[in-house]
């Protein structure tokens, strides 16, 4: 409780340092923990940090010289910010978000299975699923390859293939987040780069799984620019209340630099104090020794069921497209097979 007090005192994003830091000295090692706020500090932020901690303090211990600055976040928020003042009212990244409200001007709310009112607001908890261990996770990446599809969304079209199976009408809405650096010049940079995409998917009636892959990559292709106006933003423009529900992401760690040498590290990341809500958010994790489904929710017996529904029916598909068994193979006659 100590801990958690210093940490979330000093990691405010609204005053320096926020940002907050800690060791504890124990018989099995020296442990650091360091604690941000989300507002300021992404998903690849996360990654980047677990690398360059242990090597900045080897370096320290080496008596080397610091390391260059990476550029400031900031920068890049001015870039976007320029961005988006530029965009008029018929802009179609607007149009992205306009075209995702409902008849109340509002953007959907979470799946009914996952039984929460958007009225509601619940604590929230923190979960790791494991889906695919490492040489399963390869081996449904190399069935992604023979078929040219985007690891990223072919992961995410299983998972929210199955958890639109799940609704009366086959259908869910939710953002996707983008975790994209603009350019290499920020491949180093630790801020807040992310962006959300509001989309959706029906299922058809015996759709394959290649299928829904391609109707939400068709989807992310027509959509994914609007991330550049941040969900206010869009509100403001629109008269709308756009809020988050149902979020998504995909992480790669291939991208992630040093990600071999995190179990080494004991690298790991933990939910700090979040603001009781309705929003559940979802991203696939997909690390050297295998792919996780990582999980903050609204902690209700009903929402966590659902969460361990959908992510035995992901595993259970994947198992089938990385043996070859699943019905990814059942090409319509305008999509060649490999």
């Amino acid at each position: 409780n100590r801990l958690s007090r210093h940490l979330a005192r000093e990691a405010r994003c609204t005053s320096w340092p926020y940002a907050g830091f800690a060791t504890i000295e124990t018989n099995k090692g020296t442990f650091l923990f360091a604690a941000f706020d989300h507002m300021v500090f992404d998903g690849y932020s996360l990654y980047i940090s677990l690398d360059e901690f242990p090597r900045l303090h080897a370096g320290v211990l080496a008596g080397d010289s610091a390391p260059a600055s990476a550029l400031s976040h900031a920068d890049f928020a001015h870039v976007e910010h320029n961005l988006a003042t530029a965009l008029g009212a018929d802009s179609p990244e607007l149009a992205t978000w306009k075209n995702a409200l409902n008849e109340r001007r509002e953007l959907p709310g979470l799946p009914r299975q996952a039984g929460i009112r958007d009225s509601e607001r619940h604590p929230h908890e923190f979960i790791s699923i494991p889906i695919l261990d490492g040489a399963e996770s390869a081996q449904v990446k190399a069935r992604f390859r023979d078929r040219d599809v985007s690891t990223g969304f072919g992961f995410l079209s299983i998972l929210l293939g199955n958890a639109a199976s799940l609704e009366a009408d086959r259908s869910i809405n939710f953002l996707v987040s983008t975790h994209n650096r603009p350019s290499p010049a920020w491949g180093e940079s630790v801020g807040w780069f992310a962006g959300v995409v509001p989309m959706s998917l029906r299922l058809a009636e015996n759709a394959s799984a290649y299928e829904t892959y391609v109707e939400l990559k068709e989807q992310w292709q027509d959509s994914q620019f609007a991330s550049v106006l941040r969900m206010p933003d869009a509100s403001r423009r629109l008269s709308a209340t756009i809020e988050p529900a149902l979020v998504v992401s995909y992480m790669e760690g291939r991208h992630a630099p040093g990600a071999e040498h995190w179990e080494r590290n004991h690298a790991k990341a933990l939910l700090g104090p979040t603001p009781p809500s309705s929003q559940i958010h979802l991203w696939i994790n997909s690390m050297p020794n295998g792919t996780f489904l990582e999980v903050r929710f609204p902690n209700t017996r009903r929402c966590k069921e659902w969460i361990l529904s959908i992510a035995a029916q992901t595993r259970e598909t994947l198992i089938g497209i990385g043996t070859r068994t699943q019905e990814f193979d059942d090409c319509s006659e305008d999509i060649p097979c490999k």
